[in-house]
């Protein structure tokens, strides 16, 4: 069995279904409060004494477009669908009996988290405008203890998700640091002549420590730049993902729309080329405080 096993997600399925939990909670207190503010204040952009501004376009006090942002906007949209890579390990693992209907459940969930994007993001813009925060609980007001609750909730659900997350990474690193039978070594609890398994187990061991501390330490050190990190990841690793690799596999493995495979795929070019150029750029400009500023 490789490291997307069945009994690997069975293991995972309580933490997963409890970061569920925490993840809903939060986003319905977010949603609430949004409302209220909504209904209390009117819509941020409306407040706004210096207007929308240059080059944006607006109606009834909300932009509905800022050209300024835009190519952030590109990058971090994209970036909201990175959980695509688990597509394949999980089809993989699905039952041959209902791998007909895998097709329709994945349609159905990417355009329904598709409409959930688009209303959470929406009405949290309208209630907060410019002033928003790019995680939405530095925006909810502070020292609440409901807030508090939240904020736990939402780091309890990234510690959850996080190790099955990580598996597409670990199972790529893996087999090119350590070669192709590493991902396989802990399966297994008997010492092979030479203590090879024991030594590979103690390897793997090393780079997923490896990788977590890298992760930690990149989110301590960009906790002010989390706009122009997500845009750039978005960038640079889920819009190739999204439509370069697979327009391109397309004309390959089919051969088939060939002409219209090209287009997307240069329309990704030019999309993480351009996200990635003003992400870098606009870096600069991000707020380290903005995370510890404190509202109302």
């Amino acid at each position: 069995m490789g490291v997307f096993s069945e009994d690997v997600l069975d293991f995972f399925s309580p933490s997963n279904a409890a970061a569920n939990f925490f993840i809903l909670a939060g986003l319905l207190y977010a949603i609430g409060f949004c409302f209220y503010r909504l209904g209390t204040e009117g819509p941020a952009a409306a407040r706004e004494e210096d207007g929308p501004g240059p080059n944006a376009l607006a109606t009834g006090g909300v932009y509905l477009l800022k050209p300024a942002t835009f190519p952030l906007f590109l990058g971090s949209s994209v970036y909201t669908f990175e959980g695509i890579g688990l597509v394949l390990p999980l089809l993989s693992t699905t039952s041959p009996s209902l791998r007909p209907y895998y097709k329709d459940v994945m349609s159905s969930t990417v355009y329904g988290l598709l409409v959930v994007y688009i209303c959470i993001g929406s009405v949290g813009y309208v209630a907060f405008g410019d002033e928003v925060s790019p995680a939405i609980t530095s925006s909810l007001p502070q020292r609440d203890v409901f807030t508090i609750a939240v904020e736990l909730g939402f780091c309890l659900a990234l510690l959850f998700t996080y190790p099955i997350m990580l598996f597409p990474v670990i199972g790529i690193v893996e087999s090119k640091l350590l070669g192709p039978s590493s991902s396989n070594a802990e399966e297994t609890t008997s010492v092979k002549p030479g203590g090879e398994t024991r030594e590979m187990m103690w390897k793997s061991n090393a780079v997923r420590t490896g990788i977590v501390v890298f992760t930690a330490l990149a989110s301590i050190g960009l906790e002010g730049s989390l706009d122009n990190l997500v845009a750039l990841v978005g960038a640079l690793c889920s819009l190739p993902l999204s439509f370069i690799y697979p327009s391109l596999f397309h004309s390959e493995i089919i051969g088939t729309h060939r002409k219209r495979n090209n287009w997307i795929a240069g329309l990704g070019v030019v999309m993480m080329i351009g996200s990635t150029f003003f992400a870098i750029v606009t870096w600069q400009n991000s707020d380290s405080d903005t995370c510890k500023k404190e509202h109302y």
